[in-house]
């Protein structure tokens, strides 16, 4: 069994990472209007927001082509790969996994294992990363899909957005909060739960909201019960950034904290300034045997 992995751009791994760890990336499609971009192919994440800003079409997303996936899988194919571990964003906020997955069945020669995440940005890569590691240790996919949900069910994340109304537009909010939310001026804090976006608590402030989240995200880190990390995950918006970091660093001076991307495709949902932290297992430490 020779294995290669795939994930989607959402996971917001940089291409000099990826390249080294040997992992196929397939761009998620934007769209302005008629416009047709893929993300940190034809369109990079500074560029989107400043499209986004303007106002003149506001943008939609698409999941990866099934021809470009094809061509993916062929090639790795091709290159004597004989499994293929196909990971990507959560199900609940895209219709990827569920079209991949009927698309698959039919390979001969070669078999494409298609990877629900129920997660995004980091905690996608670090399923990834993980999935990596545990090529390397020389496990076979049965022995490495059920430890990428067990580190998800120790993966949190706590957000806000400036507007819900890009969350309102798109669908990917459950529940009415996002109009409360917006009637009543208040800052909703989101997580994801079960792969899918939902309000947790509201604060009156984005200074409260962000408050809350460092905190939140402190008290998971204590109950992890393992070695952890946190991400701190942004669209241009560096000076909340800057308080979640001090905040958690004076709850946790020895904290591990490293930096994370909202780009183009998950963007579409949730617009330019958002911010959150994700918790999470370290990787590199993980259990998987």
């Amino acid at each position: 069994m020779k294995i290669a992995i795939v994930t989607d751009s959402s996971a917001y791994m940089s291409k000099a990472e990826t390249t080294k760890l040997g992992v196929t990336v397939a761009p998620l499609t934007v769209m302005f209007g008629e416009q047709v971009y893929f993300e940190n192919e034809t369109i990079s994440s500074a560029e989107f927001y400043a499209r986004m800003k303007s106002g003149k079409a506001l943008p939609t997303t698409s999941q990866a082509t099934l021809g470009r996936m094809d061509e993916i899988y062929r090639e790795l194919a091709a290159a004597g790969y004989t499994d293929i571990l196909s990971i990507h964003l959560s199900g609940a906020l895209s219709g990827m996994c569920a079209s991949l997955k009927g698309f698959v069945r039919d390979y001969e020669g070669f078999t494409v294992h298609v990877v629900d995440s129920r997660s995004i940005s980091v905690g996608l890569a670090d399923q990834v990363r993980l999935a990596v590691r545990m090529v390397h240790a020389g496990k076979t996919v049965d022995e490495i899909v059920p430890v990428l949900q067990k580190f998800n069910q120790h993966v949190n994340v706590g957000f806000m957005v400036n507007d819900l109304k890009h969350l309102q537009r798109t669908g990917r909010l459950k529940g009415g909060a996002a109009l409360i939310g917006n009637l009543l001026l208040i800052k909703p804090l989101l997580a994801l739960q079960d792969g899918a976006i939902v309000p947790t608590n509201k604060e009156r402030t984005a200074r409260r909201a962000l408050k809350h989240i460092a905190a939140d995200a402190v008290d998971q880190m204590n109950h992890l019960g393992m070695p952890g990390r946190y991400t701190l995950i942004d669209a241009n918006n560096p000076r909340a950034i800057a308080t979640l970091r001090e905040q958690i660093v004076t709850a946790q001076p020895d904290a591990v904290i490293e930096g994370g991307e909202i780009g183009p495709a998950v963007g579409v949902h949730t617009g330019e300034g958002v911010v959150g932290v994700f918790t999470a297992p370290d990787w590199q430490q993980f259990p998987i045997e």
